[in-house]
């Protein structure tokens, strides 16, 4: 019947605008973690219940750390595991991220990795409070693959 196939049609169509619309919910979901996360790992006291240093502060430390040696700093930053947050960020995150179901370790894992690219960036001279520094920042996360 061509009534029939037209409800079928029409809901088909319905369903694919929920789809859309559901899509549109997770990106701005998404959006508003990236944004968060960002701010937690890239601006000073962003945490109100721990004390992380400022990505500055870190840099200077391994400045330090290695004698003034910038090549050495960025080695170790690209190694870098700060086990000071491990156990205090997800909670943190958690309280402030306005999604059920995202996986701590999901967290932790972008957190960690916004906090290792923030810190090369800023030994590399660059503002980690700038959009155009945390836009590349954040296309670092983006595995560019095997090719």
């Amino acid at each position: 019947c061509a009534l029939g196939g037209a409800a079928a049609a029409a809901r088909r169509a319905g369903q694919a605008c929920g789809t859309m619309q559901d899509m549109r919910i997770d990106m701005r979901k998404l959006e508003n973690i990236l944004s968060l996360t960002m701010d937690t790992a890239t601006k000073p006291g962003a945490l109100p219940f721990t004390r992380i240093p400022s990505v500055a502060e870190q840099a200077q430390e391994l400045l330090e750390q290695y004698n003034g040696s910038k090549a050495m700093a960025l080695s170790a930053a690209a190694r870098v595991e700060d086990l000071s947050w491990w156990t205090k960020l997800p909670d943190v995150l958690l309280q402030q991220v306005p999604l059920v179901g995202v996986s701590t370790i999901l967290l932790r894992e972008v957190w960690r990795n916004i906090r290792r690219c923030a810190l090369i960036a800023h030994l590399h001279g660059h503002d980690t409070s700038t959009p155009e520094t945390q836009a590349m920042i954040l296309t670092c996360l983006i595995s560019a693959g095997a090719g």
